[in-house]
């Protein structure tokens, strides 16, 4: 009998050697082309936050050195501000407009510049995006919450008269809305009347006021419909000790409802009592927050400072 004769091919070593050279070489062409892809992301993201920089920096040097305001950014350097993730830059600015900082996100790596610092830095300013994933933010949906500059949206009953000019006084060195009783009816302060809130149907809200009586009573604070005439739910009623300031709040779903109006309303008094509403928080949700707005440090106006809703982390 014959012996077999010797076969030619590679052994079954042989084989898994090629097999495991083949895998080490894939490893090292996918390693070094994502090493030039992450290179050539993080290229294009440095230069997006060095032009922004530049632009931005150019307004202070031609507008008596100040930077672009927040809602005046895109207007001035193309650039659109927001702060969902909607376009590539976030944008805060002090309220003097002296100080600044931005953040662009490319490919979601982000890099930020400040007015201290026009190179880029990996990373993101304080309360933006990092890297596309949205940060824990909340909004102030109240326009001009605490009415340091106007007393736009606000008005008063027909049975309050206004002190100064809308209602708009200084007391203690802070700007409030006040309303002295002329009747002896029902009287109320409408927040925002003129500026109706727009919200999200089927979802609640929270609202607090910081209020201050000239006497103890009792004043509701309310959500409401349809001017002045319609309150979601019954409201938060708290006594207020005279000249004590004291923050209501007050939480409900909107229902079916999209535009609604805060509402500090007193139900009974006298001729010459003083109602006053500062420092309003309207948010999203069931949570009560302190109040913060485009004034706090970490937070940036939507639009125009001081007559726009806010956003910023928790205080």
């Amino acid at each position: 009998m014959l012996w077999a004769q010797k076969q030619k091919g590679f052994t079954i070593v042989e084989l898994l050697i090629v097999v495991v050279v083949i895998a080490i070489l894939a490893a090292i062409t996918i390693t070094a082309y994502n090493g030039i892809q992450n290179r050539a992301k993080a290229s294009a993201a440095q230069s997006a936050a060095a032009q922004a920089a530049k632009k931005v920096a150019t307004n202070f040097i031609l507008n008596s050195e100040t930077y672009p305001a927040y809602g005046d950014l895109e207007s001035i350097t193309g650039l659109k501000p927001s702060s969902d993730n909607s376009t590539p830059y976030q944008y805060t600015v002090s309220i003097d407009q002296k100080t600044f900082c931005l953040t662009t996100t490319t490919s979601n790596l982000s890099y930020y510049v400040t007015n201290t610092n026009s190179n880029p830095t990996v990373g993101a300013c304080p309360t933006h995006n990092l890297n596309g994933v949205i940060t824990n933010t909340i909004t102030n949906l109240m326009p001009n919450p605490s009415v340091e500059t106007a007393s736009t949206g606000w008005a008063l009953n027909a049975n309050l008269s206004p002190n100064g000019t809308g209602g708009r006084v200084q007391v203690g060195g802070k700007w409030v809305i006040q309303g002295t009783r002329n009747a002896t009816v029902s009287t109320a302060i409408y927040m925002a009347q003129s500026t109706p809130i727009t919200v999200t149907a089927n979802t609640s809200y929270t609202v607090s006021a910081l209020v201050t009586s000239s006497v103890a009573q009792s004043l509701s604070l309310q959500i409401r419909i349809g001017g002045t005439a319609t309150g979601i739910g019954a409201g938060t009623t708290l006594a207020l000790a005279a000249g004590v300031p004291t923050r209501i709040i007050y939480t409900v779903n909107v229902g079916a409802n999209t535009s609604v109006f805060p509402t500090i309303f007193s139900s009974a008094g006298s001729i010459g009592d003083i109602i006053t509403v500062d420092e309003v928080m309207f948010t999203e949700g069931t949570t009560q927050y302190s109040y913060a707005d485009g004034n706090t440090s970490g937070w940036i106006w939507s639009g125009t400072a001081n007559l726009s809703s806010s956003s910023g982390p928790p205080v």
